[in-house]
């Protein structure tokens, strides 16, 4: 999957985000998603900002192994404005409710900005256009027929990453309703798409 070549087809008022997940089901000590990294990326910083996640998938000291990990990016692009916008309100919500004197959490956010607008411009309120649509396919043994429905359909395909279990195919938006559903397959409008991982300690998967 062609995912480098986004960054030349953003304007100057989007950006990406580019995630790295240790996930719960690859390690049983872990206690959810808890270690998470996010970087807002574009034409101009991404090769270093994916080498850093890289770097802390490798490194970062926690329960979490290197195998635990993927690394994912939005697969539609996110409008700055926008997510300042979703800021500015949820700032103003921490406001009020400081007024009112619940003081439970705030501080801790607002320590943390850049993380909270990060998390801004992950909503669907701050998707700038629709690029994608995202088939996340669980179990491999359904690949033939998602491919069935895919020829059918007459569905573009985008890219191709193996994820750990399965495999994210991005294909252009189409009208939902003419998908027929099958069993641990998703169909994502929006979100993210696995970009890397490290399938063991010998090796590194990267798409």
């Amino acid at each position: 999957m062609r995912w480098q070549k986004w960054f030349d087809e953003l304007n100057e008022d989007e950006v990406l985000i580019m995630i790295a997940i240790a996930r719960k089901k690859y390690n049983e000590k872990l206690k959810s998603e808890q270690v998470v990294f996010r970087e807002v990326v574009w034409k101009d910083n991404w090769e270093r900002k994916f080498n850093k996640l890289k770097t802390l998938v490798h490194h970062y000291p926690s329960i979490a192994r290197p195998e635990d990990y993927s690394i994912y990016i939005s697969y539609n692009p996110r409008s700055i404005k926008k997510g300042l916008y979703l800021l500015q309100q949820r700032l103003l919500n921490w406001q009020f409710e400081l007024y009112k004197g619940n003081y439970t959490n705030y501080f801790f956010h607002i320590r943390k900005l850049h993380n909270e607008f990060v998390s801004c411009l992950q909503k669907p309120e701050a998707k700038s256009r629709k690029w994608h649509f995202l088939i996340d396919i669980d179990d491999l043994s359904k690949l033939e027929q998602v491919r069935k429905q895919i020829k059918k359909l007459g569905l573009t395909i985008v890219g191709e990453s193996r994820t750990k279990n399965g495999l994210h195919i991005l294909v252009k938006p189409f009208n939902l309703t003419l998908w027929k559903r099958i069993e641990d397959v998703e169909i994502k409008r929006d979100g993210v798409c696995h970009i890397y991982h490290i399938p063991d300690s010998k090796g590194e998967k990267d798409d």
